[in-house]
């Protein structure tokens, strides 16, 4: 938004030259984010007052002429197709170097001295439009002979071209409406800058009859209107507006069309009410304007709006009717059927404030961001109406001096605004800012932007102003945030807590999960983050069931209903999102997981998952993986023991337990079935493995002590074992019966695994290396003897045959 520092100034009585920067920083501190403050003056840079000495036609081109220009410090050559070019004419020379917009559009281009048509030309001469300075009619350039200036003279000179321009960022008040205004923001800025701040105040000139004319308006739906004023004016003339109005729409980028609508673009930027005026004639039958506020009839016919766009009318849109003829989308644009045209001498003038609630859901249906609409969406000052119609008769009598005021403002305000005080304890104020402020300071600091305060000396209570009456001024803490920002944040003084002696509790769970997560990033594994939630359809394809799960009331969308009760979807999602990488993929993530389980809360557990998918076959890897993490951290008793019991997303012969010492499932390690992959859209014949680990029980399960033990320095000795033994015997049972054969054991390595010819089919040959040694002795060859022989009846008992015995 931009903004006027000019005419910011007439509303502040106080002699105020700040610098552009110092403007820009004091404001940014205090109340909203200027982009930039520009001077006019370097807008017009390199622009001054040349008189044409003499034309000719240029030698290629019939519709151009080459003209000999006084610029005051040289007389140079310019190539121009004005129509009204005159020999002795003042006119404007934008020379190299000056920011202009081509026949007065699009964005502002930097001229450089080039050649037109084979013909050097030193700059430019300027119509009206492209240099801010009015309108232009077709090719006409803009003559400045009136002004009997010298040649060579600057043109922010001539036309005191001398303001501020304030580039104000729309986001940073977005909540304050009251800002989107001149008198508004002079308004902060005088009490930012502790200046004198005098508000709008009607010109008593102006007379407006208590009797005559006015137009019947009806409340069918009252619920869209918070104030609704409205006004006939006659004896009008449509036609351009006075340089000085032209000039004020520049400055803040709104281009200016005719009088009577720029006259309402005056009081929207100065007052922060958007007005609309209809043509009389086109609303009114017999000479009387019969008018109905109420929402749309959606079986009318499409309008066009007063940029040419065809819309339908819903059944939730806003609308002034006329005969239940829709003549304005209220708060937001007109339509073509009711707009001031070149022959209109009468109109009805609106200014209103509408509930912005109703608004912006009707805006959702076409999208319209009218300057209008952006003030009425945010709440417009229903106080403001009255004055906005003077301000409005005020700028119009510029161009119609002799406009004729028809009748009385007509005034519709069912629920005028409330003043509703807000009460501020003073210790509240002081502990929440950290400084020593006096409720007189408190009041006075809130006084300068327009609240009304009374105050004792240990309490402080205000009545919000109306243009506050958004709803961002309500409890006692925007008090102190109004306070606090005008009082200056920088202005509290800097303070470290004091230092903490006490020691912190040590929050092992956090660092137990830090360290386990660098210890599987550090063998090899990727962390995955995935979201806590998926779809009914993933849950089903994972053999998940849905009945324990909590499902969202205002879920992100149909793939995001359900809290994860597993990790195991999102990991399989990892596959396949990383599918093209090369094989073999490994992931981890440490997460949460939500069960319903009929309480208050679900149960919220945390856990890991690891999950490889390679060519070939990785369960045992897995193990090893799982393995190697209880053993970093010590938890020997920890056993893993084939599964009993599978479910449709486990291959059912690979599935391991993992049990603590007191019987608890602490998680399971499995292949994932084909089934799944294949419902998952994954390769149904790789290799996946997936385990997961309650870390909210492992934690707090008790670590085994590291006991040190002496390395023996006595010879170790070995022999081999081979065993055929049933399929289903596991290598669980088998170890123990070895372990339990001899004290003098020290290691039992299984080094081949064997099925196929020879051996039958529900049998397998385990080859195992075994190692004895003692800590305070030299084995002899019957401590061998014994260990092989009780070896060998151990593993006869469980129903084994010794190979080569």
């Amino acid at each position: 938004m931009y903004a006027s520092f000019n005419w910011i100034k007439k509303y502040i009585k106080t002699n105020l030259e700040p610098h552009p920067q110092e403007l820009m920083q004091t404001l940014t501190l205090h109340s909203f984010e200027v982009e930039g403050i520009q001077s006019e003056q370097a807008i017009y840079e390199n622009i001054v007052i040349g008189q044409i000495f003499s034309l000719q036609k240029h030698p290629d081109a019939d519709s151009l002429k080459l003209c000999q220009v006084d610029i005051g410090s040289d007389m140079v050559q310019i190539v121009c197709g004005g129509s009204n070019l005159e020999k002795n004419m003042l006119v404007a020379i934008a020379l190299p170097g000056a920011k202009v917009r081509w026949h007065g559009e699009g964005d502002l281009v930097t001229l450089q001295e080039t050649k037109i048509r084979g013909e050097k030309s030193f700059g430019m001469i300027c119509a009206a439009n492209e240099i801010a300075l009015g309108h232009s009619q077709g090719k006409e350039i803009l003559d400045l002979s009136y002004t009997k200036t010298q040649p060579g003279t600057s043109i922010t000179e001539v036309f005191e071209k001398k303001d501020l321009i304030v580039d104000i960022d729309n986001k940073s008040i977005t909540n304050r409406p009251d800002l989107w205004s001149h008198q508004g923001l002079a308004r902060e800025i005088a009490a930012v800058t502790k200046t004198k701040f005098e508000p709008f105040q009607a010109c008593k000139k102006i007379k407006i009859p208590k009797t005559g004319e006015t137009a019947n308006i009806t409340l069918k739906n009252p619920e869209i209107i918070r104030r609704f004023c409205s006004i006939i004016i006659d004896n009008l003339e449509v036609k351009p507006s006075p340089p000085v109005i032209q000039e004020k729409l520049n400055k803040c980028n709104i281009k200016s069309v005719n009088n009577i609508v720029d006259a309402t673009h005056i009081v929207m930027l100065e007052l922060g009410m958007p007005m609309h005026a209809y043509d009389f004639d086109s609303i009114s039958k017999d000479k009387q304007a019969d008018l109905t506020i109420q929402f749309a009839d959606p079986k009318s016919a499409p309008v066009t709006t007063l940029e040419n766009k065809t819309i339908q009318l819903k059944a939730n849109d806003p609308v002034i009717c006329a005969d239940k003829t829709p003549l304005l989308l209220l708060g937001t644009m007109g339509f073509a059927n009711s707009s001031v045209h070149d022959k209109s001498t009468k109109i009805l003038l609106e200014a209103a404030s509408f509930d912005q609630n109703i608004l912006r859901k009707s805006n959702k249906n076409h999208n319209i961001r009218s300057e209008s609409f952006q003030r009425h969406e945010k709440t417009v000052d229903p106080e403001l109406a009255t004055d906005a119609i003077y301000l409005f008769i005020e700028t119009l009598q510029l161009s119609c001096p002799n406009l004729k005021i028809c009748g009385p403002i007509q005034d519709s305000y069912p629920n005028p605004y409330p003043n509703k005080k807000i009460a501020l304890e003073l210790n509240k104020l002081n502990s929440y800012l950290g400084v020593e402020l006096s409720t007189k300071q408190a009041a006075e600091i809130l006084d300068s932007i327009g609240f009304e305060s009374t105050y004792n000396k240990t309490t402080l209570s205000t009545t919000p102003p109306s243009f506050r009456s958004t709803g961002d001024i309500s409890i006692p803490e925007d008090l102190i945030e109004e306070i606090g920002r005008l009082y200056g944040y920088y202005n509290i003084p800097s303070q470290l807590p004091p230092p903490i002696t006490k020691k912190q509790y040590e929050n092992k769970s956090r660092k137990f999960e830090h360290s386990l997560r660098e210890y599987l990033a550090n063998i090899g594994l990727y962390e995955a983050v995935n979201y806590s939630f998926y779809g009914p359809e993933t849950a089903q394809a994972c053999d998940l069931s849905l009945s324990n799960h909590i499902v969202l009331s205002n879920g992100l969308s149909k793939e995001a209903s359900h809290m994860r009760t597993s990790l195991l979807p999102g990991m399989l999602e990892n596959l396949k999102a990383n599918h093209q990488q090369t094989k073999p993929l490994q992931f981890f993530e440490i997460g949460r997981t939500y069960t319903e389980i009929g309480n208050f809360f679900p149960a919220e557990e945390l856990k890991l998952a690891i999950i490889l998918e390679s060519e070939a076959e990785n369960f045992f890897q897995l193990k090893g993986i799982v393995q190697s993490i209880l053993d970093k951290y010590n938890y020997k008793s920890i056993k893993l023991q084939a599964s009993k019991q599978s479910s449709q997303n486990q291959h059912p012969h690979k599935i391991l337990d993992i049990i603590s010492s007191d019987k608890k499932l602490l998680g399971q390690i499995f292949g994932v079935s084909p089934v799944t992959l294949k419902n998952m859209d994954l390769n149904p014949n790789a290799f996946v493995s997936y385990a997961h680990i309650n870390l909210g029980h492992l934690e707090h399960l008790p670590c085994n002590n590291i006991k040190l033990k002496a390395i023996s320095k006595f010879p170790e000795i070995s022999f081999d074992v081979s065993v055929v033994i049933d399929q289903k015997t596991s290598y669980q049972d088998i170890y123990q019966q070895i372990h339990k054969s001899s004290d003098l054991i020290t290691n039992i390595n299984l080094f081949d695994n064997y099925t196929g010819p020879n051996i039958q089919e529900d049998q397998k040959a385990l080859a195992f290396k075994i190692t004895l040694q003692s800590l305070d002795r030299t084995l002899e060859d019957s401590d061998l003897h014994n260990a092989q022989t009780q070896i060998f009846a151990n593993l006869e008992k469980i129903g084994g045959t010794i190979r080569g015995k």
